[in-house]
């Protein structure tokens, strides 16, 4: 019996306008402590067939060079036969596609050899997704990330090697209340040995469903607060040297902006500095309640 994936596709705002194809559902991880997403949800691979009727439902509604979104935690542990399937798929019903992008873990890189990547980026699967989260150790061994900052630096510098782009996370606040110096200068020092062509942030926000709520709950975790969460992003900005595009877009930021660096990093960085110190702890907590947040 052909299984259909029918779970509510989860995309990142820069894929609103893509052809978004039902390929998985659920993550093969799924251990991750900050996430909520996939914590109801069984890791399933959409059949060729509901993948190709999901493109030709489309295909005739959006612009002929749109970009194609497959869905899942990580649609990248597919195998390269599966995502050299759905390229050439889609390469025959939509031509004009820029690219195809996903979500990725690093082992999901990692399975993959040289030759393999560069065969998918050639076929326009040229756009990942990694969760990198942060550069701090602590951080991710604090949320079961399952991968270390070197090992991630690893495959990336693969991926970048095989002329794969990539848009890389950073959840500010994710080491705790405390610990945003430490995790804003590590952060920097590794996206500085790599070139994403966009970081985008989010605001940790504890949510029901995820383990990180009972973690709080229990004391295990201190969150940071919102001001804490500000003071990382500006002293990340400060010591980030790589150019890329900076995208705190994200409705679990508090603030945002959509900047490139370095050429608009001194105007970002007197911005929120003078944003820091006109804004009182009252406003911030008045304007901006993180348990009133639902999923979207």
């Amino acid at each position: 019996m052909i299984k259909f994936v029918h779970e509510p596709i989860f995309r990142p705002p820069q894929e609103t306008e893509s052809i978004q194809l039902h390929a998985t559902q659920g993550c093969t991880y799924n251990r991750c402590k900050f996430c909520y997403v996939f914590k109801n949800s069984t890791y399933q691979i959409a059949p060729m067939r509901q993948i190709k009727q999901g493109l030709l439902g489309q295909a005739y509604e959006k612009p002929a060079d749109s970009p194609v979104y497959l869905s899942g935690g990580n649609a990248f542990s597919l195998s390269f036969d599966r995502l050299r399937d759905i390229a050439l798929c889609i390469k025959e019903h939509v031509p004009g596609y820029p690219r195809i992008s996903m979500y990725a873990r690093m082992e999901d890189i990692d399975r993959k050899t040289d030759e393999e990547l560069r065969e998918l980026q050639s076929l326009g699967i040229n756009h990942l997704y990694p969760g990198t989260e942060s550069g701090s150790i602590d951080a991710l061994r604090i949320m079961d990330k399952g991968i270390t900052p070197e090992q991630s630096l690893v495959q990336l510098l693969r991926l970048e090697k095989a002329g794969i782009a990539y848009t890389a996370s950073y959840i500010l606040g994710l080491a705790g209340r405390g610990m945003s110096s430490d995790s804003a200068t590590k952060t920097a020092d590794f996206f500085n040995h790599l070139h994403p062509v966009r970081i985008a942030t989010t605001g940790l926000t504890v949510f029901p469903g995820a383990p990180l709520k009972e973690m709080v709950e229990s004391g295990q975790f201190v969150e940071a607060d919102e001001r804490e969460k500000i003071q990382e992003l500006l002293l990340f900005l400060r010591k980030l040297t790589v150019e890329t595009v900076l995208d705190c877009r994200h409705y679990l930021n508090m603030v945002n902006f959509v900047v490139s660096l370095p050429l608009e990093q001194s105007a970002i960085i007197n911005d929120i500095e003078q944003f820091l110190s006109e804004i009182t702890d009252e406003q911030i907590v008045e304007s901006y309640r993180r348990s009133s947040f639902k999923f979207i």
